[in-house]
């Protein structure tokens, strides 16, 4: 479970994710090319630019 001060997003294995937990609203949804098979990566390479709290990453 993420604190208020933290962020993560689980990855799937198909390159996509099935969870993201932001403490506040945050627009990383934007920029992502979804018609691509890495979304996953995409979000999360976003969500480490625009997010300043500690981001974990989990694996499925």
């Amino acid at each position: 479970m993420c604190q208020k001060k933290e962020a993560a997003i689980a990855l799937t294995k198909d390159n996509g994710y099935y969870l993201i937990a932001l403490p506040s609203y945050s627009d990383v949804f934007t920029s992502i090319n979804y018609s691509l098979g890495n979304v996953g990566q995409q979000t999360y390479t976003l969500m480490k630019k625009i997010i300043t709290l500690p981001l974990f990453s989990i694996r499925a």
